[in-house]
């Protein structure tokens, strides 16, 4: 009797030393504990890639916008020979139409936008493709300026500063920045300039629905900087730099401390309000205007066990948006060092309800 005793004891023992070590051993097999934020952000990045060669994000269906986003996130992490890149070229390419060169942002035929055309000459540029179609791309982004120099998203749309931001982004990749002084006159009156306004040294998204926001301010800079270069100049940097100070939120203790809302009046830090504020305060050499530290570290909170990144540190759910809004705003405040961190990138594993039970019941029979 008391030799079946101790051999249930030696195997209740036993069964105790596997159910904690072979959990651990699974563990190192999978190297969650040398694995570095950039190397789970990459690999986030890789698994969005479909076999068409598309980018999408978590489980949609891939876009051109998407699809640059992902391959500018890998190019700016220095990993852009990790993917197919001739499989993505052949699935970009079968958005254009040859006879204009512009490219459709869905299935619906000559849906042809400025949108998915500068999105697609972007990406090809990342990939390292000569541009055969310049010419006639160029014609085609051209026909959509309007007359008050801006650019619209379509034929017959009016001019937005998202629409002339990413005219000007894809004129810039193929070096036809020319002629441009009257862009650059309809984005500085953009500007509210206005001492006692709420949003003086904001810029309004368009004429037909005045929002300021920080994105269209993010936009509005980079096309001026597009064009300008080292001339780069806006009527009003410093009302600009203290709306952008504002809309950063210093004051809670919380998980939001450090994050971009997307104006002053508006509560509600996001990623891509934090890369805005970041690419803005770059271009204008003011990075020490905002607490850069406090942004770098509220970005870092973003980033899931999957290695992507949330809208805000309390989303549990990633997207390839996300995550690219992450890369550029670390890298444009100079913090992207800060992903080659260590970290836990999988819970120490719980035993199970169900083997607790079964120890129990072991223990009665003793």
């Amino acid at each position: 009797m008391k030799k079946m005793q101790s051999f249930a004891i030696f195997l209740l023992f036993g069964i105790l030393f596997i159910a904690i070590l072979a959990p651990t051993l699974a563990y190192q097999d999978n190297d969650p504990f040398t694995t570095s934020r950039k190397e789970a952000a990459v690999s986030y990045l890789l698994a969005r890639v479909h076999s068409g060669g598309g980018f999408s994000e978590s489980s949609s269906t891939p876009t051109l916008a998407t699809t640059y986003r992902g391959i500018k996130a890998l190019s700016t992490l220095g990993v852009l020979g990790e993917f197919s890149k001739a499989t993505t070229v052949t699935w970009i390419d079968s958005f254009r139409n040859s006879t204009n060169g512009a490219y459709v942002s869905s299935s619906v035929p000559n849906d042809f936008s400025m949108q998915a055309t500068s999105y697609a000459i972007s990406s090809l540029m990342l990939l390292g493709e000569s541009g055969e179609i310049q010419g006639i791309v160029v014609d085609y982004i051209d026909s959509l300026q309007n007359s008050d120099g801006g650019f619209g998203n379509k034929e017959g749309n009016k001019s937005t500063i998202s629409a002339t931001y990413l005219a000007i982004q894809a004129l810039s990749d193929y070096n036809s920045l020319n002629n441009l002084d009257n862009v650059t006159t309809w984005l500085w009156s953009r500007q509210n300039n206005d001492s006692l306004h709420t949003n003086y040294g904001g810029f309004a998204t368009n004429l037909s629905q005045i929002q300021y926001t920080i994105v269209s301010c993010w936009e509005a800079v980079q096309a001026l900087y597009y064009i300008l270069q080292e001339n780069m100049t806006v009527n009003n940097t410093n009302a600009l730099i203290n709306w952008v100070k504002d809309c950063q939120n210093l004051v809670f203790e919380d998980t939001n401390k450090g994050g971009f809302n997307n104006n002053p009046d508006e509560i509600g830090p996001q990623i891509i309000y934090g890369a805005a504020a970041a690419i803005i305060v770059k271009i204008l050499n003011k990075q020490s205007e905002i607490d850069v530290s406090r942004l770098a570290m509220w970005i870092l909170n973003c980033q899931n066990t999957d290695g992507g990144f949330g809208t805000t540190p309390s989303s549990t759910s990633s997207s390839l948006s996300s995550t690219f809004y992450a890369i550029v705003t670390l890298d444009a405040i100079g913090h992207i060092y800060l992903l080659n961190e260590i970290v836990y990138w999988q819970e120490y594993p719980q035993i199970s309800i169900v083997f607790i039970i079964f120890i129990v019941i072991l223990l009665g029979c003793i």
